[in-house]
């Protein structure tokens, strides 16, 4: 099976325990963060977060 960088990431970040995951998305995360969802959705424990967006905006 071949594993992506982002996935090897995810699967660190759960041997280690981490449960939220916290950074402003970008297209720089974007492997990342779908690696993370798809963690999400086979019922991993990680949290990918947003950052909250300003009333002003």
């Amino acid at each position: 099976m071949t594993c992506t960088g982002a996935e090897l990431l995810v699967r660190q970040l759960e041997q280690e325990g981490v449960r939220h995951v916290f950074g402003v998305p970008g297209v720089q995360l974007d492997h990342v963060l779908d690696a993370l969802g798809r963690a999400r959705a086979a019922g991993g424990p990680i949290w990918p977060t947003r950052p909250a967006l300003s009333p002003a905006r």
